[in-house]
């Protein structure tokens, strides 16, 4: 949808909000991010809550919502994960709190 060759959409299509946001003025641009080969956007939830919600905009296409569920993991150092992520009520794929959108 972005990164591929011949892509009608660029990266600054791409934005989303915190969900206090009722006004839309503070818009959250994600950072791209690689991996060999993959490109990826990276954004921050609120951590604060065990559950948020973050209104995604993809260019001129409909306004959608991510809602975002947490979780605590223990390893060496205990750190918050992203236990599931849902899209028009679908959940999305999850691998070691990084979700895929198709």
């Amino acid at each position: 949808m972005f990164f591929s060759s011949g892509s009608q959409l660029e990266s600054n299509d791409i934005y989303f909000f915190r969900s206090h946001d009722k006004d839309k003025r503070d818009s959250i641009r994600p950072t791209i991010e690689s991996v060999g080969q993959n490109r990826f956007f990276r954004i921050t939830p609120n951590i604060g809550q065990l559950k948020d919600t973050v209104p995604m905009k993809i260019g001129d296409f409909p306004q959608d919502h991510l809602y975002f569920t947490f979780k605590n993991i223990e390893e060496r150092c205990p750190k918050l994960i992203i236990s599931e992520a849902l899209m028009k009520e679908q959940k999305l794929n999850e691998d070691n709190g990084r979700i895929k959108i198709r």
